[in-house]
């Protein structure tokens, strides 16, 4: 299981969705694909700070997260079974 979407709320109980994104790039030297997962905000597609990433792939749920002078606590998370496709 893997954590891929995870709802923030702050002290005035504005919420916020990060969401966790592939992205994957093709290298034509060698004709392979490289991917690296990354946290962005939901609603603008903004990296949500790298330095945090960690505690959100092995957040719970009521953990608090501290982002510069915010708090915010994780009040849902969404995970899915990651699937190996060959093609």
């Amino acid at each position: 299981m893997e954590n891929h979407e995870i709802i923030l709320q702050d002290e005035h109980h504005q919420q916020f969705k990060i969401v966790k994104v592939q992205d994957v790039r093709f290298d034509e030297g060698t004709s392979t694909n490289t991917h690296q997962w990354l946290w962005v905000y939901d609603h603008s597609a903004e990296f949500f700070p790298f330095e945090l990433w960690d505690q959100l792939d092995n957040a719970t749920v009521h953990q608090k997260i501290k982002l510069d002078n915010q708090v915010f606590k994780i009040v849902k998370i969404l995970t899915k079974k990651t699937k190996v496709r060959y093609s």
